[in-house]
């Protein structure tokens, strides 16, 4: 990111309710995490004083790591309230506790690679060639490369130039925040871009580290929109989970412009039998929402009916609004289109007499869920839709962050400061579709 050379990696706050235990792991068990101090989207607290790193801030670039039995989350840390620091980030620990800074090493691009732009490495063990690998995010001809640096000993400090990675489809200015992990038979690499006209987190697949890097088998390449970026994945044997951060803005309201830093969101990423991936909510963040009750609803208008928990909204301006969220909740239900054009629309912030200004449409005639804030969209996913298929959801609200989970397939994070204390409603705009068993659950 363009603030990379300003930030500090910290030490990670407490994880959120999301990450299982690897009974596999070194290490003895760990207290779990309270609940009175937990938090789905959360985001860094004050410091108890100013000699203290845990200023108020944001969560910028996050590097997950499994340790001892926990998800270690390092980060970039975008404190507003503090002078940005900077140093050059190559640093040693045995307990991930205490640091020991290299201060003598220095890496550079090579010629012909951007000097300016040369940040973002990722170094793994490579079991396939037996040897390191540093993968820096860099520019080659003014367009975006990821170069490999190989090494047998991490410690000699010796770094050798492997060279580029042959990637499909990735005409971008620059591919941040990338990571190669294997799941299944397949190896996966991640990076963002937020340059494109559908900029976000993407992925691309291969049979080997070395390459070609594909676009997956589906066709679609991203697993969730613009608003979360930079997302790495971690593993603790079972389960991989994908981190990244929620934009915010600046100022914070929806009409503000998105800004670097913001939440953490996490969500459990699997592959498919295809071998393209997908996300789903994480297990113990469902289980989080432990008291589950029926929806109450404000009042219905237009071509909508209510049946107990389920809803059918008949074509243009069906409308359904609920009682405001005043807490952390979860919405779920199963939905079903009646046919691949028009949209089912989720609205937010909304008043007694509005649909509210900040709307998730699912599209099925354009395959894809997308968001609008005033009429202006603000993130999308691309999502494939059958007409008549029922496919399950769950919607997540916590403060000004809402994330909607489809079928465990995709995700679609959103940034909406005004949904607490506001309505929320479902509706159908050039479609009919019916909601089932729709639930709101909160934790008790």
């Amino acid at each position: 990111m363009k603030y990379l050379k300003y930030s500090v990696i910290v030490a990670g706050i407490a994880l959120m309710a999301g990450c299982g235990k690897d009974n596999k792991s070194p290490g003895g068990t760990t207290e779990p995490l309270q609940p009175e101090q937990s938090a789905i989207y959360p985001k860094p607290t004050p410091a108890k004083s100013s000699s203290e790193t845990g200023y108020t801030g944001w969560v910028g670039d996050v590097m997950p790591y499994y340790f001892n039995d926990q998800f270690q989350i390092f980060f970039l840390h975008d404190a507003t309230d503090q002078v940005k620091q900077t140093s050059k980030m190559y640093a040693t620990s045995t307990d991930l506790k205490t640091w020991t800074k290299k201060s003598a090493f220095k890496l550079t691009a090579p010629a012909g690679y951007s000097g300016t732009d040369f940040r973002d490495p990722s170094v793994f063990y490579n079991e396939e060639f037996n040897e390191y690998w540093m993968m820096v995010s860099t520019q080659k001809s003014g367009r975006a490369v990821l170069l490999v640096f190989t090494t047998k000993d991490v410690a000699a400090d010796d770094w050798a130039v492997r060279g580029t990675l042959g990637i499909d489809n990735s005409n971008y200015l620059m591919m941040e925040c990338a990571e190669i992990f294997k799941a299944g038979s397949k190896y996966y690499l991640l990076f963002a871009e937020d340059w494109s006209n559908s900029p976000g987190t993407r992925y691309r697949v291969s049979n080997s580290t070395a390459g070609p890097w594909e676009m997956p088998a589906g066709g679609n390449d991203m697993f969730d929109g613009h608003q979360f970026y930079a997302g790495r994945s971690v593993s603790n044997g079972l389960s991989r989970y994908t981190m990244g951060w929620a934009h915010r803005r600046n100022p914070e309201t929806n009409a503000g412009n998105l800004t670097w830093g913001g939440n953490l969101v996490t969500h459990e990423m699997y592959p498919l039998s295809n071998g393209d991936l997908a996300v789903k909510i994480p297990a113990s963040v469902a289980k989080y929402f432990n008291n589950e009750t029926d929806v109450k609803v404000k009042n219905v208008a237009g071509g909508a009916t209510q049946a107990g928990t389920n809803f059918t909204l008949t074509n243009m301006g069906a409308l359904v609004r609920f009682t405001a969220v005043d807490k952390t909740v979860m919405v779920k239900g199963n939905v079903s289109l009646s046919q691949l054009d028009g949209s089912f629309n989720i609205g937010f912030n909304a008043t007694e007499n509005s649909t509210g200004t900040y709307i998730i449409k699912l599209e099925p005639k354009n395959n894809r869920i997308a968001a609008y804030s005033d009429g202006q969209e603000v993130t999308r996913v691309p999502f494939n839709f059958t007409a008549g298929k029922a496919y399950n959801f769950q919607l997540v609200m916590e403060n000004s962050v809402a994330v909607l989970y489809m079928d465990d397939k995709v995700a679609l994070s959103n940034r909406v400061y005004n949904m607490t204390n506001s309505l929320w409603t479902i509706g159908t705009d050039g479609l009919s579709a019916t909601v089932n068993n729709l639930k709101v659950a909160t934790h008790q």
